[in-house]
């Protein structure tokens, strides 16, 4: 790409390797984010991948997506890769986001931009399991 580029290396398939960075909400309140960036693994038998959260003023995780669907791995060169998540309005404090190596391996990023799209980009998080008052199934009967 010749743009300057993060690495990450594991050789443990025990652990994970992270890089994040957290971000004040304020600015995408009400947005739909997009983090993208370039992706190139070596011999990463584990999973790379971009993540990104949105948590609440109570410190909740109310968006979330780590690419689970989409793990990038193996030996490949620069693969473009996004998450997009929906920033509640009200409720949102911080954005936490970053890249993931899962197991042994090598990779780097590069291209790394976080911006505000369109409501015509679909999101790509999950949705998040809603918290039960009290403890269900758990004889796991259900």
């Amino acid at each position: 790409l010749g743009k300057p580029a993060v690495h990450l290396r594991s050789s443990s398939s025990d652990s994970s390797v992270i890089l994040s960075q957290t971000v004040h909400a304020d600015p995408y309140r009400g947005k739909r984010v997009r983090l993208s960036g370039a992706l190139r693994c070596h011999e990463a038998s584990g999973a790379a991948r971009l993540w990104m959260r949105v948590d609440d003023m109570n410190r909740r995780t109310i968006a979330f997506d780590n690419m689970q669907d989409r793990l990038v791995g193996g030996t490949r060169d620069w693969t473009p890769c996004a998450v997009v998540l929906d920033v509640e309005e009200h409720e949102s404090l911080r954005l936490v986001f970053g890249l993931l190596l899962g197991g042994p391996g090598h990779v780097w990023l590069a291209d790394v931009r976080l911006e505000v799209v369109g409501p015509d980009v679909p999101t790509t998080g999950q949705p998040l399991t809603p918290m039960h008052e009290r403890p269900v199934n758990l004889d796991f009967g259900e």
